[in-house]
């Protein structure tokens, strides 16, 4: 079964000729979405703390598990921006090949 989700912009705006993306892009798409689902519930109740990365790090291995990638990472990295309050850098490295980083807000 191959899955398909439609695509969004980096601002999570549907695209205007509702493209589709499935793979590895779906699943990025996907770690984005969660992860930013999650810094708002972590900023509405306990605000960023120390434990903030460990916590967004887990909900992306979350997604990586549920969307059978887990085993082709070798790490998940999440980077909060001090300066920049709720922006978050995290990049994902495959144990083969490449490295996949986005910045969310």
């Amino acid at each position: 079964m191959v899955r398909k989700d439609i695509k969004l912009d980096k601002n999570f705006h549907l695209k205007d000729d509702f493209s589709s993306v499935s793979g590895r892009d779906e699943f990025h798409q996907a770690v984005a979405i969660r992860l930013k689902e999650r810094i708002k519930e972590i900023e509405r109740s306990a605000g960023l703390t120390s434990d903030t990365e460990s916590k967004l790090k887990l909900a992306a291995s979350r997604v990586a598990r549920k969307h059978d990638y887990i085993d082709d990472i070798y790490r998940i990295v999440i980077d909060l921006d001090r300066e920049r309050p709720g922006t978050v850098a995290f990049s994902i490295d495959y144990e083969f090949d490449e490295t996949y980083t986005e910045m969310i807000k």
